[in-house]
């Protein structure tokens, strides 16, 4: 309870309102953090918290959840805050109740994914590295989508899936199929 009392306290003063001193309960959201609907005055939050070390992956997830708020073409939910405590990373973001999906939910995603897409950039990548999941992901700029996608994207992927970060692409034949079709694209 102790560890609660912390990030709650740490919220509040990072958001400037106070929130519950525990959670309300633990929900679903993510298999490698502790998920949870925490109440506070400016309404209620949805909390990840995970170890100590864990602190740059929650700080790179607060980024690019800003990044895709700031292209205005998917709603996201609103970063809060974003910290850490002796004991615990935080990361509290704005709840978003769940809805019933359908026909029109998924035709409204697939035009808001498309306006997404739809955001360039002078470069491929990204200002700052970040993970999927545990999994380390680099986004130095690249010139080139074929190469940063190859490079930053297929070749770790497949190091990871074969057990060593360091195989090289080539010798996973699915990533060398692969790079092949995306270096001469058949849609042209």
């Amino acid at each position: 309870m102790e560890r609660f009392a912390a990030i709650a306290h740490e919220v509040s003063s990072l958001t400037g309102t106070r929130c519950a001193p525990a959670p309300q309960r633990r929900v679903t959201g993510g298999s490698i953090n502790e998920c949870y609907f925490w109440p506070g005055d400016a309404g209620a939050m949805f909390v990840k918290v995970a170890p100590p070390e864990a602190r740059a992956m929650l700080e790179a997830e607060a980024a690019g959840l800003a990044e895709l708020e700031w292209a205005h073409a998917v709603r996201v939910p609103r970063v809060l805050a974003s910290g850490h405590t002796e004991g615990a990373a935080f990361l509290a973001l704005e709840w978003i109740e769940t809805g019933v999906a359908g026909p029109e939910c998924e035709a409204r995603l697939g035009k808001e994914l498309a306006a997404l897409h739809a955001v360039t950039a002078p470069r491929f990548g990204w200002a700052r590295d970040n993970t999927i999941g545990r999994t380390p992901q680099v986004n130095a700029a690249s010139e080139d989508w074929a190469e940063f996608f190859r490079e930053r994207r297929l070749r770790p992927t497949c190091g990871v899936a074969t057990g060593s970060r360091a195989r090289p692409a080539s010798r996973c034949s699915s990533t060398r199929r692969s790079t092949t079709a995306i270096a001469r694209p058949t849609w042209r």
